[in-house]
């Protein structure tokens, strides 16, 4: 579901100290191809979606961001809604 992090861990300095989220995707060469499903376990951005928005629809760009090894993504987590859709493989040793 989309969302925002840090509203529960906003009381906790350890976790208000975070300026930047990285996601470093360390899957192998068989995630490259896209999943069958059409749910290839991406990272969605809705950049520019309003503070109140929850769902995505007021955001000025969708970015999907497919799990390519090797692969880092920089955001900021506490400002941009974001979500993980489910990859819908079986090999998920």
């Amino acid at each position: 579901a989309p969302h925002r992090d840090g509203s529960v861990l906003a009381f906790d300095p350890s976790f208000g100290a975070r300026e930047v989220t990285a996601v470093l995707y360390l899957c192998g060469p068989a995630w490259d191809e896209p999943a069958r499903s059409g749910d290839d376990g991406a990272l969605v951005l809705y950049c520019g979606a309003d503070a109140a928005d929850d769902e995505g629809d007021s955001a000025t760009a969708v970015h999907r961001v497919r799990p390519v090894g090797g692969r880092l993504v920089l955001f900021d987590s506490r400002t941009v809604l974001h979500e993980v859709r489910p990859h819908g493989r079986r090999d998920d040793r």
